[in-house]
């Protein structure tokens, strides 16, 4: 997880660079075609060594096209379109709130159990993210308009609106992602995400194809999409759903808290961005969310003192191991 958030960091800062002369709508495009093309080959080679069937099966299919739709379609282009209007460092800032939405479809899916202190970790994250994107400020601005030195312009809002409907989407696709994940090999599952995906996201770019213009667009922007394509598309995704098979998607999208510390990083570093105090003090208390939910975590699997607790309520295929004979769970379990 600690590698996927670097990974991403990366991604953002270079992405940024590159929708500067590379179309947002075909950047994206590009990303999951060429993800497709790998990932794919490295499949069909491997189910071909194994003498495995290449095809998921068909009850498998409603994950894939939701995995598809959440983490090829929906992700890509609600987020290559936020960076475009908003700073790098300002979009990175949305990820402490991933946690509130991957808890809220988790619990609806049943994938874990809720407890007061992942609530703990949910509410610091959401106080952090509120103070790094001056949530007061905004609030003021729609009050009064007059009393904010700068308003929000419309590029800006749809900046906004752009990089919350992504945050809205990640908490459905850790649990879709999860789901897929525990059907079909990694490697299958990514591929044909990349594939429906970008097919999806073919649909829509007929509208931009005006807009792509190879001569004009700079060496950095190309390395950009190559970065996309092998580390953002490949790689990180392998990363991640591996780690979604054996973490809970709340705890999986807490990790996200330490990309806004990365990203911003890097984008002082290399796009000449700033930090205010603002960021700093958002950002120790979303790193104190992330220590919740780790602790949290480690209170579930070790148990209290004497024995555990019944197994009927630790969450995860335990339960249904356990439910009928009322062992109790430790850290053997």
């Amino acid at each position: 997880l600690l590698t996927t958030q670097l990974i991403s960091s990366g991604y953002s800062v270079l992405a940024k660079n590159a929708v500067a002369t590379f179309d947002s709508v075909i950047f994206a495009f590009f990303r999951l075609t060429g993800g497709m093309l790998i990932l794919m080959s490295i499949s069909f080679l491997l189910n071909k060594k194994k003498g495995t069937q290449w095809l998921p099966r068909k009850g498998d299919w409603s994950h894939i096209w939701l995995y598809a739709f959440t983490a090829g379609f929906f992700n890509q282009l609600s987020y290559v379109l936020a960076l475009r209007f908003l700073p790098a460092s300002v979009v990175s800032m949305f990820g402490p709130l991933n946690p509130v939405c991957a808890m809220c479809f988790a619990l609806v899916l049943k994938q874990e159990a809720f407890s007061y202190l992942r609530l703990g970790a949910v509410v610091l994250a959401l106080v952090g993210a509120g103070i790094m994107l001056s949530i007061d400020q905004v609030v003021l601005g729609l009050l009064d308009p007059a009393a904010v030195s700068e308003p929000m312009t419309w590029s800006t809002a749809l900046g906004y609106a752009c990089a919350l409907a992504n945050t809205l989407n990640s908490g459905l696709l850790r649990s879709s992602q999860k789901k897929t994940m525990e059907r079909l090999p990694l490697t299958m599952a990514n591929a044909w995400m990349n594939l429906l995906g970008g097919g999806m996201l073919l649909l829509v770019t007929p509208f931009f194809w005006g807009n792509f213009t190879p001569l004009t667009i700079t060496p950095m922007a190309w390395v950009a999409l190559a970065y996309a394509i092998v580390f953002a598309a490949v790689i990180n995704y392998m990363l991640g759903s591996y780690s979604s098979r054996h973490v809970s998607p709340t705890a999986f999208s807490l990790w996200g808290a330490l990309a806004p510390f990365l990203t911003c990083t890097l984008a002082v570093i290399f796009l000449g961005e700033s930090l205010t105090v603002r960021h700093w003090i958002g950002g120790f208390i979303v790193v104190l969310s992330l220590l919740l939910v780790i602790y949290a975590r480690h209170v579930e699997i070790k148990g209290p003192p004497g024995g555990g607790r019944p197994c009927g309520s630790h969450p995860g295929p335990t339960v249904a191991r356990h439910r009928a004979c009322g062992h109790r769970i430790d850290r053997s379990c």
